[in-house]
């Protein structure tokens, strides 16, 4: 299913070069306020030489951020070390829509989402679904993590 929403003129260019360049540590992304593309919220954004590099850090900065009324799709830059001790980098995909979120902006969420997930390559694997924060424990998302490598 999909709702016509359009990828916003940047978000592609941005996109890569966090991929390519590390210039984010997390990006957000938003429906614009007419509904008709999806957009960068860069109020939302980390940029990469802003922190020091904790991930976990990062992370709970990232669900502080989220607000339950407002989905948002979601790339966490996440390095972790598997237990036989090699270092992956992954770009996570992350779809938040709290379950308290009212409904029509929940199924254009929802529709919208395969638009973003098609445009940015590179992507780690099957998309972290998020319907309150208890499903953003940094623990639990970096065990997904390392078992989908």
């Amino acid at each position: 299913m999909t709702s016509g929403v359009a990828l916003g003129k940047d978000v592609k260019d941005e996109y890569l070069k966090m991929k390519q360049k590390s210039t984010f540590k997390y990006m957000m992304f938003r429906l614009s306020d007419d509904k008709t593309e999806i957009i960068i919220d860069y109020d939302m954004c980390l940029k990469k030489e802003d922190n020091d590099d904790d991930d976990r850090t990062c992370w709970d900065q990232m669900v502080t951020k989220l607000v339950p009324e407002e989905p948002r799709y979601i790339v966490f830059d996440i390095h972790a070390v598997t237990k036989d001790s090699r270092v992956i980098d992954k770009l996570l995909f992350i779809s938040w829509c709290d379950d308290s979120c009212p409904i029509k902006e929940r199924m254009i969420h929802a529709s919208s989402e395969d638009t973003i997930k098609k445009n940015l390559e590179g992507l780690h694997g099957t998309p972290l679904q998020a319907h309150d924060k208890d499903d953003l424990e940094y623990e639990d998302v970096l065990k997904i993590v390392i078992t989908r490598d």
